[in-house]
């Protein structure tokens, strides 16, 4: 599937022995300008057959298709990161035929991944780094990707942000214990030295 503008290549054999293909090129004005002699080897453009050439003109080189519909998009919903785990969710509105995900270690190994399927997203869990490759299998339209680099950076950011508001909860705690401490004491009544009201103490 091809949408938009694209270019078709020819690589030719140009051998002695071998067969030749021949390609025509039509001078009839106006010249589209996208026609181009290219050096397969190092992918460089040798010569242009554009209007302002000394050979202007359109290799009679012709694609026959038909107009497809654009595919639903999988796009990135949202991200947690957890201390151990970050969870990635997708979403997809199309109908799926299968679905899957692929972590590219920093190293080059790689592991499959774990992936649910709720409503119209798809959610990602995992605990490690690299280049995070999601596809679906969508019906009428063949295989959809994304991808997406992960790092420890965010977890750790979420780690010590834990961190600091589990010891500021402990802090808060602590204080409100006291808080509480310091009005029981503000309502305990204050007696006298001789002793309780009515005990004819001395």
């Amino acid at each position: 599937m091809v949408t938009g503008d694209f270019y078709v290549v020819v690589v030719s054999m140009f051998t002695l022995d071998g067969t030749q293909l021949w390609i025509s090129i039509d001078d009839d004005p106006p010249f589209s300008n996208n026609s181009f002699i290219v050096n397969v080897g190092e992918h460089t453009i040798h010569a242009s057959l554009n209007a302002t050439s000394k050979r202007p003109g359109d290799f009679m080189i012709r694609v026959v298709g038909e107009p497809v519909p654009t595919p639903p998009e999988l796009r990135l919903a949202s991200i947690e990161a957890g201390v151990d785990e970050t969870v990635l969710t997708f979403t997809y509105p199309g109908e799926l035929a299968g679905f899957g995900a692929r972590l590219v270690k920093p190293d080059g190994s790689s592991v499959e991944e774990n992936v649910t399927r709720v409503g119209e997203s798809l959610v990602v869990r995992t605990g490690g780094e690299g280049l995070l490759n999601v596809f679906v299998v969508a019906k009428g339209f063949g295989r959809i990707g994304t991808s997406i680099r992960l790092n420890h950076s965010l977890r750790t950011a979420y780690r010590e942000l834990f961190e600091n508001y589990t010891a500021l909860k402990h802090d808060v705690e602590e204080m409100l214990r006291q808080i509480d401490s310091l009005k029981k004491d503000k309502r305990a009544p204050v007696y006298p030295r001789g002793g309780l009201p009515g005990s004819g103490g001395a």
